[in-house]
């Protein structure tokens, strides 16, 4: 998803996307442009993106998405699943990306629950959903079907 803001100058910037981070996408104006006239005589007009070059905004676009700790620690036992060799075939699938390594959604939860990022009781399987439905949106993680993957 591209939201695009501002006035003068607009500012499209990526809110959400599968497998991106949120970031700062280009700034531009726009002018109007008279493409002539209708049978009244009246202005037919369009908008176009002017040839003033914009800078995108460094700071802006170097924005750090803060995750909260919990799933920080999911994240990082992810990393370490996938360092010890825990990892499962990627999916023949267009939804996953080709050069990503896979672990089983259930090998990650088995993980958490041994370092105690979630708890071992029934509860587990709501923590599990928010940790990675959290991690999904910010950008951090991708799910496709019953594996997950880091996005970098």
């Amino acid at each position: 998803m591209i939201m695009i803001s501002g006035d003068t100058i607009r500012t499209a910037v990526v809110t959400k996307g599968n497998d991106q981070p949120e970031r700062v996408l280009a700034q531009f104006k726009i002018e109007g442009f008279e493409l002539g006239r209708d049978d009244d005589g009246d202005p037919i007009t369009t908008s176009i993106v002017s040839n003033e070059v914009f800078e995108v905004n460094a700071e802006r676009a170097r924005k750090r998405i803060t995750i909260p700790p919990i799933p920080k620690a999911a994240l990082r036992a992810l990393y370490e699943l996938i360092a010890d060799g825990e990892t499962t075939p990627r999916p023949e699938d267009a939804h996953v990306p080709v050069a990503v390594t896979c672990v089983t959604l259930a090998k990650w939860r088995e993980r958490l629950i041994k370092t105690a990022t979630i708890s071992s009781n029934s509860g587990n399987r709501k923590q599990f959903q928010r940790i990675s439905v959290t991690l999904k949106n910010i950008g951090k993680i991708g799910i496709w079907d019953d594996v997950v993957w880091p996005v970098t």
